[in-house]
């Protein structure tokens, strides 16, 4: 007979199937991989420095609203708050003074074209003698 001090004191693993003896219990409770894996070979993210992002958010309206108003046709609204957004951005947001610029030539050329638009499509009605509907910007003279 055997005391209860002589059995075996190894580890009994409570997940291993129930064939296995205890030589494999014991060494599945023991298998510790010694190499690292990826994430504990890796910096800590305490010690990377905080990457700040800049705001874009001026500079983008202003090209969007530059390319919608110079695809979608003149308006005047939507290119003089897009050239107002273009001008606070080069002054608030400088990692994003390329697509201020190009929202403001955008604008500025749409507005251009429209205050042209205007220009000729008036005094053309002036010149071919619709005086009757320019009445408003040319008054009648005598």
């Amino acid at each position: 007979m055997t005391s209860p001090t002589a059995q075996s004191t190894t580890p009994i693993d409570e997940h291993a199937p129930e064939s296995a003896g205890p030589s494999t219990a014991s060494t599945s409770a023991t298998s510790i991989p010694t190499t690292p894996t990826a994430s504990a070979s890796s910096t800590p993210a305490s010690s990377t420095p905080a990457q700040t992002v800049e705001p874009r958010g001026f500079s983008v309206a202003s090209l969007v609203l530059g390319i919608a108003s110079f695809a979608f046709g003149y308006t005047v609204v939507v290119p003089i708050v897009g050239l107002v957004l273009g001008i606070l951005s080069l002054k608030r947001e400088p990692a994003s003074r390329a697509m201020s610029w190009w929202g403001i030539a955008l604008n500025g050329l749409t507005l251009l074209g429209g205050a042209l638009v205007v220009v000729f499509g008036l005094s053309a009605l002036a010149v071919f003698g619709i005086a009757d509907a320019t009445s408003w910007v040319f008054p009648p003279v005598g």
